[in-house]
């Protein structure tokens, strides 16, 4: 039976936590008579003094009794550390879920330019979670709307998600420390989910950067529920897979600013629309009468809107444009810093250094000089170029 977002919401986690007390208690008890029959019963049929058949069964029976009663309390200590690591997670889980359902109901009423309508969120079955606008609008929700829904859907299924998961790794361990006989207590012992949950972080963690999205989201799902201690391990083990596989990723909230100007000719240009084509048409003939080819160049193929790509001329922008000048001048005075750091006693190689990046910068060549003089070279500047 698939968890959905409805058996999330409606958690008693009030009942749970009432069950994880009984166990406690339910152990705690258990763990007094283990203490009472080991030191007592056991004691006695272990130190008395008699002999034969019956003596023989009695002793065997005693132990047993006492093999059996700290099995029980090994097993109700095993059920109530799950039920409590199980109720913890399923309790914070819960609440992120409430807390970003009411988000999405309340919207942003003081978002500018426009508020962010109340979203309305519905249990999609089947595991999913499904995000709709409160307000009908005849031209449909805007862009932002639509990114908001559409995170709001994903980041709730995705709690869904983790519930399902910690809900079945609750289950695999409560059924693990039962068993499968009701008559025979004391099977596998856990402490904390962390035995179910570490092994399968461990899988997904070798992955490393071939993990795929489904299997990062899960890492990092598990990576919340682990115990400090567990990390650790899992971290140990797996520092550099875990980062390539994007653990720590930041996760941004990615939706548009604004409603959007909406599709590629949705509206047909107004008076002023065309007011500004022509204006900006008049700049493009201007520009092409100077010395801005380039610019006039761009923005005709901007306002042509063509669709077709554009080549530029790179060499030349970087040759002629005052950055460009501006970088090779600060990457000369590096390459002088460097000389400088390793101690050249040739002055004069530096002197030719200085002066090769000065003349560069005056006429505006794109290469960029490489010193390659040894320690301790007096090679002119002509023999000093690569």
């Amino acid at each position: 039976m698939t968890f959905t977002w409805t058996d999330l919401i409606t958690l008693d986690v009030a009942k749970l936590n009432e069950a994880v007390t009984e166990w406690k208690t339910a152990a705690e008890e258990l763990a007094k008579l283990q203490g009472t029959v080991r030191d007592g019963l056991v004691k006695k049929s272990e130190a008395a003094r008699w002999e034969g058949v019956d003596a023989s069964v009695t002793r065997e029976f005693v132990r047993s009794a006492a093999k059996e009663v700290d099995d029980l309390r090994r097993e109700a200590k095993s059920i109530h550390a799950v039920l409590a690591d199980a109720q913890e997670e399923l309790t914070r889980i819960q609440k992120q879920a409430k807390t970003l359902a009411e988000a999405a109901r309340q919207g942003d009423q003081n978002h500018d330019p426009e508020p962010d309508p109340g979203l309305l969120v519905f249990d999609g079955g089947g595991g999913k979670v499904r995000v709709e606008s409160s307000i009908c609008d005849a031209k449909g929700p805007s862009q932002r709307t639509q990114d908001m829904i559409r995170w709001y859907a994903d980041a709730l299924t995705g709690l869904v998600t983790h519930a399902a998961e910690v809900d079945a790794a609750a289950t695999r361990a409560l059924r693990a420390s039962h068993g499968a006989d009701p008559y025979n207590a004391g099977h596998a012992e856990y402490t904390s989910l962390d035995q179910d949950q570490l092994p399968r972080a461990m899988k997904l963690a070798a992955l490393g950067e071939d993990a795929k999205p489904a299997q990062q989201a899960e890492l990092r799902r598990l990576w919340q529920s682990l115990s400090p201690d567990a990390r650790a391990q899992l971290w140990t083990a797996h520092r550099d897979d875990l980062l390539a596989a994007g653990l720590f990723n930041p996760s941004v909230k990615q939706v548009a600013p604004d409603r959007g100007s909406g599709k590629h000719g949705a509206e047909d240009p107004g008076l002023d629309d065309w007011g500004t084509r022509m204006k900006m048409n008049l700049l493009v003939i201007g520009a092409d009468g100077g010395d801005l080819n380039d610019a006039s160049r761009h923005m005709k193929h901007y306002l042509d809107n063509t669709g077709t790509p554009m080549k530029l001329p790179v060499d030349k922008m970087l040759s002629t444009t005052r950055a460009s000048r501006l970088t090779r001048t600060i990457f000369c005075s590096r390459t002088r810093q460097r000389g400088a750091s390793r101690h050249w006693p040739s002055t004069r190689g530096v002197g030719a250094a200085r002066l090769r990046c000065l003349s560069r910068h005056r006429t505006g060549t794109t290469t960029s000089p490489r010193e390659r003089t040894a320690i301790g070279s007096t090679r002119s500047a002509a023999h000093a170029r690569t």
